[in-house]
């Protein structure tokens, strides 16, 4: 997710703007250092927290956007393979759909599994196929250790052929695990992207002093760091 880097960028200057500016706070008469509630100090803190928690709206966003578009082509496709003839002429190609589908939904949680551990858990539900791989190589579909499934054309033509009330019967069982999944997702969909608050320590209603204030709160911004790296 290309807009992940630019929070970290977006961190990043915060931090500086705050300490290596010396905006926050400024070194008195005797050395000690005293908060710097000038204006201009104001106005550039506020302004990269406004920049920070745009960052990480668009990236909430885009996590969001991709989420919905990944479930949804699973949804779509699960539902084309249970209604699926495998004697006709387009049953491979709908197979290859469905299961590229999946792969999608599990590259989509393993590739974002930094985000939280909710996505994580996400991650390892959607890849689960592992444990019934050679039922499934029976009817020509290979697993990976990440979960993700490939169909090899010719085992799975012989098997169509052999016996395809076993292929379709092998492919609703993976389709009902693949709308299980889909229901667990959605379900955890509001809480799988961590909140301004929770991910960068910060809160869009704070001031800039006072009690809850970002001044108060602004060291737990290293959280995103955490979750970067």
């Amino acid at each position: 997710m290309p807009t992940i880097r630019q929070m970290y960028a977006g961190t990043y200057n915060f931090y500086k703007s705050v300490y290596t500016n010396g905006d926050l706070f400024r070194t008195t008469a005797n050395g000690t250092f005293s908060r710097n509630t000038g204006k201009a100090a104001q106005n550039n803190i506020s302004s990269n927290y406004r920049d920070l928690l745009s960052t990480y709206n668009a990236t909430k966003n885009t996590f969001n956007g991709e989420f919905d578009e990944t479930i949804s082509n699973l949804k779509k496709s699960s539902s084309e393979i249970k209604n699926l003839d495998f004697n006709s002429e387009d049953a491979l190609k709908t197979a290859e759909n469905f299961l590229n589908d999946y792969n999608d939904a599990i590259n989509f949680f393993n590739d974002n599994s930094s985000v939280s551990s909710r996505v994580g858990n996400m991650a390892k539900i959607f890849s689960d196929t592992t444990y019934s791989a050679k039922i499934y190589d029976s009817v020509g579909i290979s697993t990976n250790s990440d979960g993700t499934m490939k169909i090899d054309e010719e085992k799975f033509s012989a098997a169509v052929e052999n016996d395809p009330k076993k292929v379709s019967r092998i492919f609703d069982t993976l389709a009902n695990k693949a709308d299980a999944h889909i229901m667990t997702a959605n379900i955890r969909k509001n809480s799988l992207f961590p909140t301004a608050k929770n991910m960068l320590g910060i809160n869009s209603t704070f001031g800039l002093y006072g009690k809850n204030s970002l001044i108060n709160s602004y060291a737990n911004i290293g959280n995103l760091f955490n979750f970067m790296f």
